[in-house]
Parts: structure tokens; C-alpha cells; sequence
């Protein structure tokens, strides 16, 4: 990498990264993002990774961005495997326990050109059974788009053909989707746990909820089970009333009106068919049709019925919701939309990522303010709610506690957004960061922000009288983004 982007992660890094994690009980997983988002591993064409890039003169978007195909000859898998592989060996010296889990990525890796649904999948495939959980008999972990494929089994064979996988849902996915499918989940639902949006975007409250609830508002909820196990109970003798089209309604085999009740979600309590004539035709042939359920389970000399219940639903939550994720992107500090990934005219408003000025090395303790301050509190309230979530606390409660919290963390020097403040991007409690590049300016900032009496807006101002900030004379985004810039 040159100019601008110049600079990595070497190995020795990696190690820093890994020791400072032991020290603190904290597990790292490191994910290469496959097949798509494969911009970065560009430099592997000479080593025979093949691509489908998008073409920019039609303005592609972040979804339609470079996907690594899986050519016929297999020599994309032979780099893959071995990027991965050596990718693992850094983060070997974890502490005991940790888990072993490797991130394959799989999100927005949309079909394109060549890389179709099916290519996309058999790499993914690959990846999963062969690589992750083969070689390095490791539990692979991937984004929803990996297993949540239409149809159903595309999305199984991506995941190696099995339930083993862990599956983050983020984007329109719900953890009902995946722990209905046999496996375990960590949720990363977007509106709650993505901290890259300012504190007006995604407030508070949005990160104090119930995990294993339903998405509102989601795409996700027209594919919700009504159960995670459904398990039908016969009832002899009796018959379930409300049938769906009255009169006309048809009538079907056993199997089919499972399958119907089953697709219309909690408004049909189960089916009713007429008797079979023999046991050889049980579960009936024909003669049956979803039923609403009132009457309930009436008394019937030619009929019987299967009522849909929903059997150890809590103990499949236990067993499969692992926990969530605090989200942090950083997209929006890149010096162009998507790194360069999509066309900028799917940005705000055709232009520059809102926070790119901050992209330049100079601007690292800008950066590092503007960073910690969308990502605290918010991420302590999500560490709350894994802890003990309880529906009952007030939205003052929440409002005290987090404010608590947030200065808390700021007088052991974290900088948090302030109690009771909306901080963005570019501002904490409606002023633009101060701009801080050299090393004298740097301590003068942390030697300030670490004093607990010391006012977010007294900070700034004695930043300002130091020459450290360039303005402070309007909140809005215009003049936030020109005291970013230094102007």
C-alpha cells in the first residue's frame, strides 16, 4: 500500500493485539471477508486469485463490489486456503479456552457476472467444511447471506452442508431464522447494534431490547417460525373450526396442510382432517385444511385434528443464542465511499464519506475521540443487556444509568460521549472535535480529557485557546466537517 493508505498490520502486531487481549480475558477472531468485499486481495491476482470486478462506468454498488471467483481449476481455493491458514497461525497464542472460531465472512456477496449464486456457494462451501472446519478444526463463523440463501438449500450447502456453523444475523436476518435452522447464533441486528451511526440515527434505547425477540419492521418477520420446534399433537375425536376460504375452502393431504398452517404464521392454531378408513392411511391422503381454532377442539364423530405447539422454545434460545455484537464500521472515516469498493454516487449525496477528512494519519487523535465517543456508551448498554436484560426498566432508568456510565468511563480516561449527550461523527454534545496532529497537542488533549471536573465544553475551550481546535462556532454538519479538515 502507498501514499495515503500506506501502512498494514505486520505479525509482530498481531502479537501486541493478542497479548493485550489474554490480559483481559477477551477472545480474538480474526474473519477474512469471502467471497465478497474482496477489494483488499487484489494484490493475489499475480498469485492466481480470480475475480469478478464490477464494471465502473455503470456505478456499481457496495454490494456489487469485486467478488473472488471459484474458477474451475481450483486455484482460487489453493490461495484462499492458504491465506487463511496463515492468517490463523497469528492468533495462535490465545489464552486456554478461547474459542476456536474463524470469521469466513459472507455478506453482500451478491451474485455477479460469472461468481453466481451456485459459484458463490460451492466457495463458500469449501471454505467452511473443508478449510475451517476440516483443516483447522475450528468452528467457522459467517454474516446471514451466507446461509440465509433463497432457495433453503443453497444457503445449506454454503454452510458446509451442516449445522455447525455460527451465524450472525444483521442486516434483515433474525436469530429465529437461524436457530430454526439448526444453529447457533451471535445477533448483530443492525438498528441495535451498530455503532457507526450517530447517536440520533440509533439512540440508547434502540441497544436495550431482548435479543431472541422478533424484528420489527424487518423483512426477517414474513419468514419467522412461529416456532423454533414444532411439534403437532393429535387430539381423536375432535375438530378445529375457522377454516381458511369458508365453504370453498379446498381440502389437501396431511402433509400439505401442515405445510400451509406452517406458512401462515400464529393465526392457524393447527389442521383438522376427516378419518382415515384405514391405519394404513394415516397421516390422511386427503381430506384435510388448516384450521384458525375456533371453535377449539369440539367434539367430532368423523374427524380428528393436529394442534401445532411450540416444544422447548426456551431451551433452544439457551442452547443456541451465543450473545451479540457491538458493531463498529469505519467506512464512513475511508477517504472515499467504500474505500473505493463501490461508486461514490451511492454516498451521501454523491460525495466524500462524512468523516473522511479524518482518514489522514495527522488527524489519529481526532480520530481515536470520534471513534470512542459513538462507540461509548452504547456498547455498555448492549454488554448490559446480554448481562440482565429486563423489560421492565424505565426509559429514565436507562437514561440515568447510562449517563452513569458514561462518566464512569471518562474518568478512567475513556473517551466516552458525554452523559447525557448526542455525539456523532464530527461532534460531542453539538461541537465539532477538536483537530489534534502533533504530539505537544496530543498530550495537551489527554492530559485534559482525563481530569474528571473537566467539562466536555471547557475542554474544548481551553483546546481552542491553545491554537489545538480550528472551530467552534456551529454544530452543523457543514461546519463539523470544516473543523475536521482544519478549516
Amino acid at each position: 500500500l502507498e501514499g495515503i493508505t500506506e501502512g498494514q498490520y505486520s505479525p509482530s502486531d498481531i502479537k501486541k493485539l493478542i497479548a493485550y487481549a489474554n490480559e483481559r480475558g477477551i477472545a480474538v477472531v480474526p474473519e477474512v471477508d469471502l467471497p465478497g468485499h474482496a477489494n483488499p486481495l487484489m494484490a493475489l491476482k499475480s498469485r492466481s486469485l480470480s475475480f469478478c470486478e464490477p464494471d465502473f462506468a455503470s456505478k456499481p454498488r457496495p454490494e456489487e463490489a469485486a467478488k473472488v471467483y471459484d474458477d474451475p481449476a481450483g486455484r482460487s481455493r489453493k490461495v484462499l486456503r492458504e491465506l487463511i491458514i496463515e492468517t490463523n497461525s497469528l492468533f495462535s497464542e490465545q489464552s486456554r479456552g478461547a474459542p476456536r472460531w474463524f470469521h469466513v465472512g459472507g455478506d453482500e456477496a451478491n451474485p455477479l457476472q460469472k461468481c453466481t449464486q451456485t459459484n458463490i456457494a460451492n466457495l463458500e462451501h469449501y471454505l467452511v467444511k473443508d478449510v475451517v472446519h476440516g483443516e483447522l478444526n475450528h468452528t467457522a463463523v459467517a454474516w446471514e447471506e451466507l446461509r440465509l440463501k433463497h432457495p433453503d438449500p443453497d444457503g445449506l450447502r454454503a454452510a458446509g452442508g451442516d449445522t455447525k456453523a455460527i451465524i450472525v444475523p444483521w442486516h434483515t436476518g433474525s436469530a429465529r431464522q437461524i436457530l430454526a435452522r439448526g444453529h447457533r447464533a451471535i445477533v448483530a441486528n443492525l438498528e441495535n447494534h451498530y455503532l457507526d451511526f450517530s447517536y440520533v440515527e440509533h439512540p440508547i434505547h434502540n441497544f436495550w431490547y431482548d435479543i431472541s425477540s422478533s424484528r420489527p419492521d424487518s423483512d426477517a418477520r414474513k419468514e419467522e417460525p412461529h416456532c423454533l420446534h414444532e411439534v403437532w399433537e393429535k387430539a381423536e375425536n375432535r375438530y378445529l373450526g375457522g377454516s381458511f376460504g369458508g365453504a370453498s375452502a379446498a381440502f389437501m393431504s396431511y402433509d400439505e396442510a401442515v405445510h400451509q398452517c406452517t406458512s401462515l404464521g400464529n393465526i392457524c392454531m393447527g389442521i383438522t382432517c376427516e378419518r382415515a378408513r384405514s391405519a394404513s392411511e394415516a397421516p390422511p391422503s386427503k381430506g384435510c385444511q388448516p384450521r384458525r381454532g375456533s371453535p377449539y377442539l369440539k367434539s367430532s364423530s368423523r374427524e380428528d385434528s393436529w394442534v401445532r405447539t411450540c416444544s422447548n422454545e426456551s431451551q433452544i434460545v439457551k442452547d443456541g443464542l451465543l450473545g451479540a455484537i457491538s458493531a463498529m464500521w469505519t467506512d464512513k472515516y475511508c477517504h472515499v465511499f467504500q474505500c473505493g469498493a463501490a461508486d461514490p454516487a451511492w454516498g451521501p449525496n454523491g460525495r466524500a464519506p462524512i468523516a473522511s477528512k479524518l482518514f489522514h494519519r495527522d488527524f489519529d487523535e481526532s480520530f481515536r475521540s470520534s471513534v470512542a465517543g459513538l462507540i461509548w456508551p452504547r456498547a455498555g448498554v448492549t454488554a448490559a443487556t446480554l448481562w440482565n436484560y429486563d423489560a421492565s426498566v424505565s426509559a429514565d432508568t436507562l437514561a440515568s444509568h447510562t449517563s452513569f456510565l458514561a462518566a464512569f468511563l471518562r474518568d478512567r480516561g475513556v473517551r466516552s460521549c458525554p452523559s447525557g449527550c448526542i455525539c456523532s461523527e464530527l461532534t460531542a454534545c453539538g461541537i465539532p472535535y477538536p483537530v489534534l496532529s502533533t504530539a505537544s497537542k496530543r498530550e495537551s488533549f489527554e492530559t485534559a480529557s482525563g481530569a474528571s471536573s473537566t467539562s466536555y465544553s471547557s475542554l474544548f475551550d481551553s483546546l481552542l485557546e491553545s491554537g489545538v481546535a480550528a472551530s467552534s462556532s456551529s454544530s452543523s454538519s457543514s461546519s463539523a466537517a470544516a473543523a475536521a479538515a482544519g478549516g
